[in-house]
């Protein structure tokens, strides 16, 4: 018990020592973190708009078929995919 005792009041202490920023301070670091919050949710969200535009891509160029011809690993499709993928982020940058 008394090395509990021990920890808290050397926090205590610790506490003491801090130096808490002023008003100004604490607002201008609340707004940064807020910009670079709404920025990075941008981001996401361009990225996520990003692969669900490609997805679609795939979808709409390679419909699924249940039955494969070849017998093998549906290996014949890599190519094309490739092909709609670079296409795709090559129309992005125009």
């Amino acid at each position: 018990m008394k090395r509990i005792r021990s920890y808290f009041k050397g926090v205590n202490q610790e506490a003491r020592r801090v130096r808490w920023p002023h008003k100004k301070q604490l607002w201008t670091a609340v707004g940064v973190v807020c910009v670079i919050t709404i920025i990075s949710a941008l981001v996401i969200l361009f990225e996520d708009w990003i692969t669900v535009q490609i997805l679609k891509s795939f979808e709409t160029n390679m419909p699924s078929s249940t039955t494969n011809s070849s017998g093998g690993g549906g290996g014949e499709s890599i190519t094309p995919a490739i092909r709609i993928v670079t296409t795709f982020i090559g129309g992005l940058f125009r």
